[in-house]
């Protein structure tokens, strides 16, 4: 059994927060990432398994601000030695797949292999429609057809995790689905001369035909993929002794 922690942090006391716009205050969030790096450290110390972010933008009252936890998971891979750093997890009916994939990948090869991921569907309609309104109609809107955005977060959840799947195991691959096509059908590659000679990806005719993410993840591992099913709360009897800040820590257990 091995244990993590996994923060949605929070930017002050109830009295800062209160106060209000406490999200877009630089002393608070500069306090918060000195007090993170202090608690990191101290899991790195005493041998817990990882240390990792959700994901949650806009979030101007100062509840829940980690809106790049791939970002968050670099400054704590910075300050520490051993410890894993994570998201839990990348929102993925928000995002373009390949790009999560990158963003993955650079930061386990930046951590040197130290990294993993969490995809979920995402909760907060605020951002996830704001965000997603370019993807899908449906996702933009859960006033109009509830059940329509519902089942277009489930699909597009679906494709990303198989995108992300390939980017991870594969030099290049190609993905035909209701919401991505990877490579995008028509594309006239300029730089076919240099994939033909160094590269992969092209047909007999010069089309493109597959891409892949570069670079892969440390050593063309595949990091850990962590889901809800995998997760159980716990109580801790102990608290941290460094957690002085008030990024209110969950424990999680990872089997």
């Amino acid at each position: 059994m091995e244990i993590g922690l996994h923060y949605p942090p929070l930017m002050g006391s109830s009295k800062e927060i209160l106060q209000g716009m406490a999200g877009q205050r630089t002393d608070l969030y500069q306090r918060m990432l000195k007090n993170l790096v202090e608690q990191a450290q101290y899991a790195d110390e005493t041998g817990y398994y990882g240390f990792g972010f959700s994901e949650h933008h806009l979030s101007i009252e100062g509840i829940t601000v980690s809106n790049n936890p791939a970002m968050l998971d670099l400054y704590i891979a910075t300050h520490t030695k051993r410890i894993n750093v994570g998201e839990l997890g990348f929102v993925l009916p928000a995002h373009d797949p390949l790009r999560v994939a990158s963003d993955i990948a650079v930061l386990d090869q930046m951590s040197q292999g130290r990294a993993y991921a969490g995809f979920v569907r995402g909760i907060q309609e605020r951002w996830l429609n704001t965000f997603g309104q370019h993807v899908s109609p449906a996702l933009a809107d859960n006033v109009t057809d509830l059940n329509a955005h519902t089942q277009a977060r489930a699909q597009l959840f679906a494709e990303s995790i198989t995108i992300i799947r390939k980017a991870f195991t594969s030099d290049t691959f190609s993905f035909n689905g209701e919401f991505w096509q990877i490579p995008a059908p028509r594309i006239k590659w300029s730089g076919a001369p240099v994939t033909r000679e160094v590269g992969k990806g092209l047909d007999a005719d010069n089309r493109l035909v597959e891409v892949g993410i570069a670079p892969r993840c440390y050593n063309n591992r595949v990091p850990t993929s962590l889901s809800r099913s995998r997760f159980r709360r716990a109580r801790v009897k102990k608290p941290l002794r460094a957690a002085r800040c008030r990024s209110s820590p969950q424990p999680i257990l990872n089997w």
